[in-house]
């Protein structure tokens, strides 16, 4: 099961700290899924945003959701968590306590899920796939075009990464259960050697929080 990117992070805060990725620079990351069977005009459908520096700092940024009238905003400042409704203007304060404090931003966590996929984490895709033995790029297409695809398998899973060939940077990210389609993504943006913006991570101002018990 695919949860959502806000459950997702929040788990990966307060769980355990796993194997670790610590992008040099600033990573910034707008991606979007595109599984068969899910609505491309859903919320789940719309562009998310992901930034993410060191070990310590992360943000995420969705779409509005009109429906349920929520705008999701998580910043997190290690050992210190904001998830925000931007529509509202609320939010709850959330104090990390799973020492060491380490962000974590997971691209698939479903309860089902081996633990070996879920440490594949925005900004050390590459690093990922060549820990779990993935060789040389293997020539495909995605959407159309011509991409390089490094691809492993983890028990039932096939993970597949499609990069860019000129600029070796992620375009896609597909995971197959037995060949079936479990979860296929897009990068609509991807850079990984930001300089910080320190006040994406600040404590967003203009918010009535209350402290989650």
């Amino acid at each position: 099961m695919r949860l959502p990117l806000t459950l997702l992070l929040t788990i990966a805060i307060v769980s355990p700290c796993r194997a670790d990725c610590v992008p040099e620079k600033m990573v910034k990351v707008v991606f979007r899924e595109v599984t068969p069977g899910i609505d491309r005009g859903s919320f789940a459908a719309k562009p998310k945003t992901l930034y993410r520096l060191g070990s310590k700092y992360g943000r995420t940024e969705e779409a509005l959701d009109s429906a349920l009238k929520i705008h999701g905003l998580i910043v997190v400042d290690e050992p210190d968590v904001w998830m925000i409704n931007l529509v509202t203007r609320t939010g709850q304060h959330i104090i990390d306590t799973g020492e060491p404090y380490h962000f974590h931003a997971p691209i698939v966590g479903g309860p089902d899920d081996p633990e070996a996929i879920k440490e594949l984490e925005f900004g050390c895709e590459m690093d990922f796939m060549k820990a779990h033995g993935a060789g040389p790029a293997r020539k495909g297409t995605l959407d159309g075009r011509e991409v390089d695809q490094y691809v492993v398998t983890i028990d039932t899973y096939r993970i597949v990464l499609s990069v860019s060939p000129k600029s070796a940077r992620p375009v896609g990210f597909s995971v197959y259960e037995s060949d079936k389609p479990h979860y296929d993504m897009r990068y609509l943006e991807y850079a990984n050697d930001l300089e910080p913006q320190g006040k994406l991570f600040q404590r967003p101002e203009g918010i009535e929080y209350e402290d989650a018990k």
